[in-house]
């Protein structure tokens, strides 16, 4: 099919994780591809109707499996180019799919990379695939960079935070290196991705706010682990990984993961071998080419600060903003404290328990504290 027509894919899981960091991936290989995702392969075969290009489906679904469900597709939608994924031995799923044409199997863990190249290749064929990547590579690419280097700035921050681990991974979600334990995260490779997916617009974002390429700090809180993830450039960034609770960790956050993302950032330049275009001092309206001409530039300031030969510190006192943190944190526990011991006056209309169990409100077993 043409590159110009908008590629259409099905995928079927009923794990919704995996089905958005799937779709995540498709998403994000900018490629315009338009995904849907549903849970079984019932829902799946009502799809079918608005056209699709390639169907994803996962080997176990509830009701109808995966290979029952390629086996309806294959009589209803000859041309339709069908992808398994699985986590059970392949000799046990070939078996059961003898006679059956399936395009690819993937075995979990999946390689998001190798997933998405195969769905392109499944709907555009390689001759066209690498005609793709010539007029993107200057989005794409991943510069080269000095490994070594890097390993050792992830390890000292690490060090310096005392978190429980730290990853520096590629926009497109490929965890590159890793110090820690960032893998006690269930499915951390797949939580890359997603992570990844909230960076793919800050090259569009720097083109309304400032003539330098945007910086973020995300910070993602939970029960059971708190990520911080800090931009390096419009390549990379990396992921702090805390137990849940970690609210006061932004400071360190800042104090230390500021000089380490700008030496990041010096290695990455010092080691690429791309050929980076200067940043346009056009307005935000520039067009869409130059837009993507300035994406290649890797050595902006977490904070926008930066002078023209050298970049600026940021006039900050970090002692003090990571006392004020830890104040306000302190005045929101004391807070829901004091809220909580507050003494509300039941209404004069209100039910009874007794009565509300009479009523058959509520189950005569309730009890309420």
């Amino acid at each position: 099919m043409s590159l110009d027509r908008e590629a259409r894919i099905l995928v079927v899981d009923d794990q919704r994780e995996v089905a958005r960091v799937l779709r995540t991936a498709l998403e994000l290989s900018n490629r315009g591809y338009y995904v849907v995702d549903v849970p079984s392969g019932e829902e799946a075969l009502l799809e079918l109707e608005r056209g699709f290009d390639v169907i994803v489906t996962d080997y176990r679904l509830p009701g109808m499996n995966g290979t029952e469900l390629i086996r309806r597709i294959a009589k209803m939608k000859p041309e339709m180019k069908a992808i398994l994924i699985t986590g059970y031995p392949l000799d046990e799923v070939r078996q059961e799919l003898k006679g059956l044409e399936v395009y690819k199997i993937f075995e979990k863990p999946i390689d998001t990379g190798a997933f998405v190249e195969s769905v392109t290749v499944a709907i555009h064929g390689e001759a066209a695939v690498e005609e793709q990547a010539v007029s993107t590579v200057l989005v794409d690419a991943i510069p080269e960079f000095n490994e070594a280097a890097v390993a050792r700035g992830l390890e000292k921050l690490h060090g310096e935070l005392g978190s429980r681990g730290v990853a520096f991974i590629s926009r497109n979600g490929k965890v590159l290196l890793r110090e820690g334990a960032v893998d006690d995260l269930p499915r951390f490779d797949e939580l890359a991705v997603l992570l990844a997916n909230n960076y793919a617009t800050i090259s569009g974002i720097s083109t309304h706010i400032g003539d330098k390429t945007a910086a973020a700090v995300h910070y993602y809180e939970s029960n059971w682990y708190d990520v911080y993830t800090l931009s390096v450039g419009t390549r990379f960034f990396v992921t702090i990984v805390f137990p849940g609770g970690s609210q006061k960790q932004m400071g360190p956050v800042l104090r230390y993961g500021k000089p380490a993302i700008l030496k990041l950032q010096e290695l990455i330049a010092e080691t690429s071998t791309e050929e980076e275009p200067l940043i346009s001092e056009e307005p935000p309206n520039v067009p869409e080419a130059v837009i993507e001409a300035s994406e290649t530039e890797a050595l902006e300031d977490l904070v926008l600060a930066e002078s023209d030969e050298t970049i600026a510190e940021l006039d900050l006192d970090l002692d003090s903003l990571e006392s004020d943190l830890e104040k306000d944190l302190g005045n929101l526990d004391a807070f829901w404290e004091e809220a909580g011991s507050i003494e509300t006056k039941v209404s004069d209309d209100a039910l009874s328990l007794d009565e509300a169990v009479e009523l058959g409100l509520i189950p005569e077993d309730t009890e309420i504290d």
